[in-house]
This record gives C-alpha cells, sequence and structure tokens, in this order.
C-alpha cells in the first residue's frame, strides 16, 4: 500500500496583516500545495496550522519547511512542524457515516468556566468529538459555535436525552422591529407579546414573510381581543377563565385554526395577579379540554417577588406532572437559570436579549 507525505506546520506569535500571505507563499515558492489550514487570534496571538503536500516535480519537504522557518523568524514567529503519514483508502472497505453539527451558544453576559465545562463534558461523555471553537464576537467572550462530528446515531440520541432545550421567548414587547431583524436574521423564531395591537401592527406582514416564526401572547388576553389574537398568534400563555376559554373556541371555529395554550396558575395566591389558584386546576383543565376543545399544552406562572422562588416553580413543577401536561412556561431574565432547573420548557426572556425597555413607548 503507498503512502503520501503531508506536512502540518504550526506558527504562533503576535498577529499582524500579512503573515498568512507570506506564509503560503513560501510553498506555492517549492511547488508545494495546501490541503488544509486553520488560524485563530485571541488577544493579539495567532495561531495558524498549515497543511501541504507535492504539487510539482521539484517539491522537497525540507526545502519548503526551510524557507517557511526562515520566513517566520523574519516574522519573529515561532514554527514547529510534524510528518504525517496517509495511507490511501482501501474502497474494499464501507466508509463510516458521520454528520457534522455546529452548536452556537449564545449569551447576554460573559460565558462562565463551569458552562464550559459542562457542554465539552457533555459533548465528552456522548463520545462526541470537538473539531473547532470559534468566539464568535471577538473580544468579548458572550458566544461560541461548537464544531462537532457523529459517528454514529447512538450518539446523537443520548444528547438528545441529556439536554435541557427549553425555548426561548424573546419577549420583544414595546421593541421596535428593526431592533428585533438581527435575531430573526439569525434564526431566533418564539418572540412574545403582551398587548395584542401592538403585536398585530408589529408581526402581521413579517410573518407572511417568516412562516415559521411562532409569536406567544405572554400578557393578560381580553375578549373583546381575542378575534384578533387568534389569527396572529401561536401560543396564549395566560388563559384563566371559562368565558376566555369559551371566547377562544369560538374563534379557533370561526378562523379554522388550532392554537396552543398555557393555563395561568396563581401560584402565591395574589390577589392582584390573574391566573387561577393550583387547587382550580384540575377542573379548569378538564373543561379546557373537554368542553372548550383548545390545545393545552401546559402550565404558566409569574411568581411573587419574595425569596421563595424555587418553592413556587418546584409546586408548579411538581402541579404539572400530576396533570400530565408537557410543558411548563416559567422563567424570565433574574429567574431562568433556575426554572431551567425545574423542568421549564419555555421561558420568556427580554431585557437580558434585547437590553432595557422603554416603557414610555
Amino acid at each position: 500500500m503507498s503512502e503520501t507525505k503531508k506536512v502540518l506546520v504550526t506558527i504562533s506569535g503576535q498577529d499582524k496583516p500579512g503573515i498568512t500571505s507570506k506564509l503560503v507563499e513560501k510553498i506555492i515558492k517549492g511547488e508545494g500545495k495546501l490541503t488544509s489550514m486553520g488560524q485563530v487570534v485571541l488577544h493579539g496571538l495567532l495561531s495558524l496550522s498549515l497543511v501541504f503536500t507535492k504539487n510539482g516535480e521539484k517539491y522537497k519537504s525540507e526545502d519548503v519547511l526551510k524557507d517557511l522557518f526562515f520566513e517566520a523568524k523574519k516574522l519573529k514567529l515561532e514554527m514547529n512542524y510534524k510528518t504525517i503519514l496517509i495511507e490511501n483508502i482501501d474502497y474494499s472497505q464501507p466508509i463510516q457515516k458521520s454528520e457534522s453539527f455546529i452548536i452556537k451558544c449564545i449569551a447576554s453576559k460573559r460565558l462562565s468556566t463551569s458552562f464550559i465545562h459542562e457542554i465539552s463534558k457533555l459533548f465528552s461523555d456522548n463520545n462526541i468529538n470537538i473539531s473547532r471553537i470559534d468566539n464568535i464576537i471577538p473580544n468579548q467572550f458572550k458566544s461560541l459555535e461548537f464544531f462537532i462530528s457523529l459517528s454514529d446515531e447512538h450518539n446523537i440520541e443520548n444528547l438528545n436525552h441529556n439536554v435541557a432545550k427549553p425555548n426561548i421567548i424573546c419577549v420583544s414587547k414595546t421593541f421596535p422591529m428593526q431592533k428585533l431583524k438581527p435575531l430573526i436574521d439569525f434564526g431566533h423564531r418564539h418572540f412574545g407579546e403582551n398587548k395584542v395591537q401592538e403585536a398585530v401592527e408589529k408581526w402581521s406582514q413579517i410573518k407572511e414573510k417568516h412562516k415559521d416564526l411562532k409569536i406567544h401572547m405572554v400578557g393578560k388576553l381580553q375578549t373583546n381581543k381575542v378575534k384578533k389574537a387568534v389569527r396572529l398568534f401561536d401560543f396564549v400563555h395566560s388563559l384563566d377563565n371559562i368565558k376566555l376559554a369559551d371566547t377562544l373556541k369560538k374563534s379557533e371555529s370561526e378562523f379554522n385554526k388550532k392554537i396552543s395554550y398555557f393555563i395561568q396558575i396563581n401560584i402565591g395566591n395574589e390577589t392582584q395577579k390573574s391566573g387561577i389558584y393550583a387547587k382550580d386546576a384540575k377542573d379548569f383543565l378538564k373543561y379546557c379540554i373537554d368542553e372548550a376543545k383548545l390545545n393545552i399544552i401546559g402550565l404558566m406562572i409569574i411568581p411573587p417577588n419574595d425569596e421563595n422562588t424555587a418553592k413556587y416553580f418546584q409546586d408548579i413543577s411538581n402541579l404539572n406532572s400530576e396533570l400530565g401536561l408537557k410543558d411548563l412556561s416559567m422563567g424570565m431574565s433574574s429567574d431562568y437559570e433556575l426554572a431551567i432547573k425545574f423542568k421549564a420548557t419555555f421561558l420568556r426572556i427580554g431585557s437580558e436579549i434585547l437590553g432595557p425597555r422603554n416603557l414610555k413607548k
């Protein structure tokens, strides 16, 4: 079996314009050809890898390496190299299938060291190799892309079971569309509004263009706004009385459209808040399903602003399970990390994504 030699060269040092061009020029001059390369700059320090092999009769790897070494010294860079022997592929053997994925991790704050450990350990525990990590926004450690390869379906199945994957609803109320468009272009699809008229004006046209957008009604829904709401929204998070359930049933029938609902629970029994009491949830759920024929997918809460948030999250998570519901809408900018621990599947996050809200608007 014949062999082909490839040379891996690694270059490191202070970054400046022209380095890659000058080094690749030496490979061309020596009648070599690039077969792969990678480059990253962190805090002004360059790490460059070049893989090359023969491209002409005059090619000699040692001559190319000598030219690269002197050029690197001239540029005040360090250089190392390694010769790689690539055996010819035996085409009589089946090629193992693999799939490549890019996992994007985006945060409003600096990514923590513990998060990097947790996600890399998750990959390791499932025998998934990380081939590359990129910092999406230079000089800000808030967003990373992990490039991974999967060699069999078992890996991705395990990953799907082990990763908590709540849907993030970007609560976009009061924000203009120009503020939201970058998120839409990036691929984000769940947005939340608390006023029907504002939502209709903001989202009706753009939903025609992006039919996979999911708009959530996260505020109190009045019965006189139900028709407009049913036509626009895909989810309603504030179902809390029989009159509203009956009105939604009529509008769904009129527009031949089914949407998904969360029953709002007044978990702290606060008189100033909407929502039904937890003790009434079972009967109200039965009415919504059997009589109103609504698609109830879970419960929603806005917990009292006190030190017992974890207890409220635990109580609503238990109630959700007892009622046999699969989804749970809880967790906002201040407590979404805690909500995830208690099995939230929809997070309602605004300021942590979009910044301070203009309340005068």
